[in-house]
């Protein structure tokens, strides 16, 4: 179907001539108020026309030479208090010239802003110097504003427009050529307009409302919307402002779906239907519809229950174990116990590893270790290692040694130490490096013996020796050769 437009004109809204001669007149807000429309739909017909405003603008305001000087040489409140106009007046001026804001000066030297980090201000941005130095990038933009050093900005980056490029102005949307091209969006309209290129999605007039539309707009969004061509959101506004009521939302519960629930499983029947378990079932308790049962118990599964655990029968009789409990409550057979640690687990204990027995029953071996040690248990003595063991672990490695023995790794490797076959490694902290503990800095420690400076700080908190003095950390002492 073919949709009835308004007739295109510059605004949607037809000025008669009765408020269209009071154009420039009037001012817009009392226009706009005595029309009935937005403040922006009054002053654009008004441009349009070319007619002046009726209330003039006043013109800038000029700043004496006098008070451009005093911007940035007290805060923005003692200027506004002196020259008796409004804070933001002098911030937004004050900003427009580029100034920095005034900053008390700082009182005690900072021994971190050397000479060379404070010509490195304002070459590069606060967030990059505050990530290299590893400080907040708060302490880095003071700093900036207390020396008068206006923020990075970088160079704008000039976009060349190609043939390519110029050729697929106006053909999609801005934003979409923006995101295609990796520029902003602003750039693809201000390049297009300069070309005098109309936009890709051109003004389209008002839907005519009229008696005609309602057949339409009683289908489906959707359909509504690829037969009218216009979009969701217009078949919705125009619904509403014709009193269309919506079609009825398609559901799932058809006659067929009904009859069937209570006969299949609620799980089978969500899993047909994309739905929630429970969403089937707080239908079919809506409509008082019991589960049907659809499989009896045999005795012969009632003599496994007695026999079985309750998650081995729920296995083994592909039963749920809700209904294996309900079933087993119904027999009168006692509820299984809730504890793991059965008498033949716990005598289980402290005769083999507790890694071992977690593994077996599917907990931590920190859980096993708590349940002997409350019950006294201790582990069984290990069998000496024998000469022959001894030989294979010096022919083999600690891996293949441990799965031929039978032994644990952790056993392994302490019996390789004690026989002397771990070669360690030589110590860095040689007499040398342990006397200049305190007085170099962590970071040139580290720097000499190849480790983390954390490595250093821990090895001097756990002897108790305390960081080095300021002035080594800005100097370096004589004779340490670094």
């Amino acid at each position: 179907m073919k949709i009835e437009r308004e007739p295109h004109g510059p605004t949607r809204f037809h000025w008669p001539e009765r408020l269209a001669r009071l154009l420039g007149k009037l001012p817009d807000a009392a226009l706009a108020k005595l029309a009935g429309v937005h403040l922006v739909t009054v002053s654009g017909e008004r441009r349009r026309r070319g007619i002046a405003p009726a209330v003039p603008r006043r013109p800038p305001f000029e700043w004496p030479e006098e008070w451009v000087a005093l911007l940035g040489e007290a805060t923005d409140k003692d200027v506004a208090a002196e020259l008796g106009i409004n804070v933001g007046s002098v911030y937004r001026k004050r900003r427009l010239l580029g100034i920095p804001a005034y900053h008390e000066p700082n009182r005690r030297s900072d021994p971190f802003w050397t000479r060379g980090r404070l010509g490195r201000l304002g070459t590069v941005s606060d967030g990059d110097l505050a990530r290299k130095w590893r400080v907040p990038r708060a302490r880095v933009a003071y700093r900036r504003q207390v020396e008068g050093i206006p923020p990075f900005r970088p160079a704008a980056r000039a976009i060349r427009w190609t043939a390519t490029m110029t050729r697929q102005l106006g053909t999609v949307p801005d934003q979409a050529l923006a995101g295609r091209l990796g520029i902003g969006i602003g750039a693809v309209r201000l390049a297009r307009e300069r070309r005098g290129i109309p936009p890709a999605r051109p003004y389209r007039a008002k839907v005519v409302r009229s008696d005609a539309l309602r057949p339409e707009l009683a289908r489906p969004n959707e359909v509504a919307a690829r037969r009218t061509g216009v979009s969701v959101a217009t078949i919705t506004t125009l619904r509403r402002e014709l009193d269309v009521p919506p079609p009825p939302r398609p559901t799932v519960w058809k006659k067929r779906v009904l009859a069937r629930l209570g006969k299949v499983p609620d799980g089978t029947l969500a899993r047909e239907l994309g739905l929630k378990p429970s969403t089937v079932q707080r239908k079919r308790q809506k409509r008082g519809i019991r589960k049907r049962i659809l499989r009896r118990w045999t005795p012969e599964e009632d003599r496994r229950l007695r026999t079985l655990s309750p998650a081995e029968a729920a296995r083994r009789l592909a039963r749920t174990p809700k209904a294996i409990t309900h079933r087993r409550a119904a027999l009168g057979l006692p509820p299984p116990p809730r504890s793991r640690w059965t008498p033949e687990i716990e005598a289980l204990l402290g005769t083999i590893a507790d890694a071992e027995l977690a593994g077996r029953l599917g907990l931590k071996p920190g859980t096993v270790r708590l349940r002997r040690r409350q019950r006294g248990t201790r582990m069984r003595a290990r069998s000496p290692w024998t000469p022959e063991e001894d030989r294979v672990l010096r022919e083999l490695s600690p891996v293949e040694a441990a799965r031929r023995l039978q032994r644990s790794p952790q056993a392994v490797e302490h019996r390789r130490a004690k026989l002397g076959l771990v070669q360690r490694a030589p110590s860095r902290w040689t007499p040398e490096i342990v006397a200049l503990r305190g007085s170099l800095t962590d970071r040139r420690i580290a720097r000499r013996l190849g480790i983390t400076p954390e490595s250093v700080r821990a090895a001097r908190v756990h002897r108790g020796i305390g960081r080095a003095p300021w002035h080594a950390r800005l100097k370096r002492p004589a004779g340490t050769g670094d």
